[in-house]
């Protein structure tokens, strides 16, 4: 057989069928435009707030390189940064910390980097430029302004910065510098910098392995495998043991996130694709179905012409693809305007604020038209299968009310059970009904599914691990992770004046000496000599009953007797054990060694160690000096908590390191503004942290998580809103004869009329029991399981939403049809009984 060229005449007959599909095409225009609307306006959302939260990311750590070097030398600098992986390299030579009074709650560097560090470091001067001569340097306005200093380049500025090696202090040196530039502070940043010359790091005697070499490779997929990769083919060590060459991997880029994500978190995303797939499937096939069943005998017709069943469906498909043309690019800029609308509004509840970043790149646009002609082409594929496998005879017969059989139906005394009919309607086409209902009821089963999740939220769960007590009150240092010397520690007379305030309830201390020598020996190993390094706290009576338990239970009583010890246990995110880094259990025999002398203790209970009963900070192995040589054993350091009373008999010089204490509630904001003014004002070397402060952070996070997902619901219930009233549109449209035969054989307006509302309502109940049904299932797998992997969620099933929703379906049910009637038919009885379409 040969081949004919008929791709204009297909062109030609699906453009033609086009023009006599007027509201067909408006409906289907409106369809496609809302589901590449979706599509854009998520991919936007997500690629702004990926590169918005990479940046905020970035900017606490520091840096955009993807990875670094730690504690290298200059050769080792020169081994690695010619490897073939690495595109760009930055180099910093570490000098040590700026210990001024000013910067009593800053944490400040001072040290040496290239041209390509700093800019990469977000410290580029915006005013001025780098150091070159030996005493110049560039810092932010931020340290500009704790010392009083004029934003003004060529100002002179006094540092003292202390020069260390693996935690130990070797010199202190004051300096006096000039300022060459400086840049606008940027508070997302957890250290603030300064940057010398190279003359000026050169003339210093500093330890050899002070620098570090951060680079950039082609992308950011595999980061960790890369540096070590680096390293292995430069010829250092990496084994099972880890790498000869400390690293460190730039957390804020995504894609190094992605590749650690659990299934949860990567089903979560592909989920939301599917459920934008399937709401634009819902209603664009239901449209072409529809517009295939009206137009049946056309196909038949065409089919009598000697039109082949893969020529029907081109057709069908042509027709998709010519709304499309015009549909996808509204949607796209549409989609893309709505997106940068909402974006501003998420990122304002985060933590990002103001720091926006507006993506405007072409895989935007790429995914969303790709995503909306899949969605389009999977959407025509039935309907094009039902024309094509039509023939001419069954096309001449086929009407949209062929399948409804009054004959059944029950008459009452006073006529027809016009119930009946309008549920028998209903199922005249069983695919359409089902897909209006699925379409209508996924946007609820959305929202329900929203609202279980927001409203198992659970804010005293979530404080619980960063605040146990209405306020926590220490050194500025210790907020910043370095509670380290005595004089770091809280002076008793602020403890007192809190006190004596009104709506004081209770409090109590934490001690910690970091400078004390702790050594922790396994009775078990006592032969041996094996020493592990503590952490050993004391906490008072009041908030050793507040802490979490992981195993065993407190005894106070047993407790202040000395016999007894509690080990702080490591936990997950969601206070899970982690039993293969917990090292002891309850019973186990301990013995421990301070300036005053060996004690022995029995683990009573173990708790997690967190935020709010520990330092901030954690031994990871035990440095101590022997014959001024520094000694490290790579051991993990444990966390072991005694009551005050035995605590100040182990330590010489117990340290007050915070207080933490409750308040009445109608004291809190008094208590919060003295506080404020008091670490402000009296002495600024303190600070402290609330519930109030902690809340808005909790706040902020929930109001995200419900903008992003109602404004997803809201489309999705938009598009489903649409389906429904095209659904009654095109029953409308095909059933005006047999409207105008029911009227002519005596039935009222008001009963036709009624009859339209019963589908209406049926509609309505229809969608609330499938999104009851779905809502449930959905809330006690799906959902459930998500929250359990939350930290601050508690599941609470709920199906609040639907019955809000209820009567709002019911009004549309009962309204729309009436209006769609009421505004389409107006021919007179004789007029649409006489119609031939």
């Amino acid at each position: 057989m040969n081949k004919v060229n008929n791709k204009k005449v297909i062109n030609k007959i699906a453009m033609a069928s086009l023009k006599n599909n007027h509201r067909r095409n408006i409906i289907a225009f409106i369809a496609i435009a809302l589901t590449t609307l979706l599509f854009t306006s998520l991919f936007t959302i997500g690629l702004g707030m990926k590169n918005s939260m990479e940046l905020e990311t970035m900017r606490m750590v520091g840096t955009t390189f993807h990875g670094e070097f730690k504690r290298i030398n200059t050769e080792d600098i020169d081994k690695l940064k010619t490897h073939p992986l690495i595109r760009e390299t930055g180099i910093r030579q570490m000098i040590g910390f700026v210990v001024n009074d000013e910067f009593i709650k800053e944490h400040v560097e001072i040290s040496y980097g290239d041209d390509n560090y700093i800019k990469r470091g977000f410290s580029y001067p915006t005013t001025g430029g780098l150091p070159i001569e030996r005493n110049e340097i560039i810092t932010d306005t931020k340290v500009l302004d704790l010392l009083h200093i004029p934003h003004r380049v060529g100002e002179k500025i006094k540092l003292k910065y202390t020069i260390e090696e693996n935690g130990v202090e070797l010199e202190t040196i004051e300096d006096e510098f000039i300022l060459s530039g400086f840049y606008d502070v940027d508070e997302a940043m957890m250290a603030r910098m300064v940057f010398t010359s190279k003359e000026y790091a050169d003339s210093l005697d500093l330890p050899k392995n002070n620098y570090s070499l951060d680079v950039m490779f082609s992308n950011s997929r595999n980061m960790e495998r890369n540096l070590l990769q680096v390293e292995m083919d430069r010829g250092y060590r990496v084994d099972e043991n880890g790498a000869e060459i400390d690293i460190g991997v730039n957390w804020g880029y995504m894609s190094g996130k992605l590749e650690d994500a659990d299934s949860l978190t990567l089903g979560g995303m592909v989920l939301i694709l599917l459920i934008i797939i399937l709401t634009g499937y819902l209603i664009i096939y239901n449209i072409f179905q529809i517009s295939v069943v009206s137009d049946i005998k056309f196909y038949g017709l065409l089919k009598t012409v000697g039109t082949t069943k893969k020529q029907i469906m081109k057709i069908i498909r042509k027709q998709a693809l010519f709304i499309s043309v015009v549909g996808i690019p509204i949607g796209l800029i549409l989609g893309y305007l709505a997106g940068n609308l909402i974006l501003p509004r998420i990122a304002s509840t985060t933590s990002i604020g103001n720091q926006v970043v507006k993506s405007s790149s072409p895989w935007i646009f790429l995914f969303s038209i790709v995503f909306s002609l899949i969605t389009v082409f999977i959407s025509c594929r039935k309907p094009g299968k039902i024309a094509g496998k039509v023939s001419p005879v069954e096309a001449i017969k086929v009407t949209d009310t062929n399948n409804v059989n009054y004959n059944h139906i029950r008459k009452s005394e006073v006529g027809v059970n016009i119930s009946k009919m309008a549920v028998s309607n209903l199922f005249r086409n069983k695919t359409r009904t089902i897909i209006v209902l699925l379409s209508m009821s996924l946007s609820l089963v959305l929202l329900n599914s929203l609202y279980t999740m927001t409203n198992s939220f659970d804010m005293n769960k979530y404080l619980s691990k960063f605040i146990n007590s209405d306020f926590v009150l220490g050194s500025a240092k210790y907020f910043k992770s370095d509670f380290r010397l005595k004089e770091d520690s809280l002076p008793e007379n602020i403890i007192n004046i809190i006190k004596s305030r009104d709506g004081f309830i209770n409090g109590g201390r934490i001690y910690y000496t970091p400078e004390e020598s702790i050594e922790l020996f396994e009775e078990k190993d006592l032969e041996l000599g094996d020493k592990t390094p503590i952490q050993l706290f004391g906490l008072d009576e009041y908030l050793m009953e507040k802490q979490k338990l992981v195993k065993g239970k407190i005894d106070m009583e047993k407790l202040s007797t000395g016999d007894y010890v509690i080990y702080g246990g490591y936990t997950n995110d969601n206070g899970a054990p982690v039993w293969d880094r917990i090292k002891y259990d309850i019973g186990d025999k301990i013995k421990l060694t301070t300036e005053n002398g060996v004690r022995e203790f029995e683990i009573m209970a173990i708790i997690p160690y967190d935020y709010t009963n520990s330092s901030r900070y954690f031994l990871e192995s035990y440095v101590t000096a022997i014959n001024g040589k520094i000694v490290t054993d790579s051991k993990k350091g444990q966390l072991l908590y005694l009551p005050s009373n035995i605590y100040k008999e182990m330590v010489a010089s117990p340290f007050t390191m915070v207080y933490q204490f409750d308040v009445n509630t109608e004291n809190i904001t008094d208590y919060e503004s003295f506080l404020e003014d008091y670490t402000n004002n009296v002495d600024y070397t303190l600070d402290y942290d609330s519930r109030n402060k902690q809340k808005g952070e909790f706040d902020n996070f929930k109001n995200m998580f419900l903008l992003v997902g109602g404004s997803l619901s809201f489309i999705v219930g938009l598009v489903g809103i649409v389906n429904f009233i095209n659904s009654i549109i095109t029953s409308v449209i095909t059933r005006k004869r047999e409207f105008a035969l029911l009227e002519s054989i005596g039935m009222t307006k008001k009963q036709l009329n009624f009859m339209l509302i019963r589908e209406g309502i049926y509609y309505s109940l229809g969608t609330m029991i499938i999104s009851v049904i779905l809502s449930i299932v959905i809330s006690i797998t799906v959902i459930k399981k998500l929250i359990s992997k939350s930290f601050f969620a508690t599941y609470n099933f709920t199906l609040n939403p639907l019955f809000i929703a209820l009567p709002i379906i019911v009004i549309l049910g009962i309204v729309l049809p009436y209006i769609i009637k009421k505004s389409m038919v107006k021919e007179s009885i004789v007029e649409r009984i006489t119609r031939e379409d």
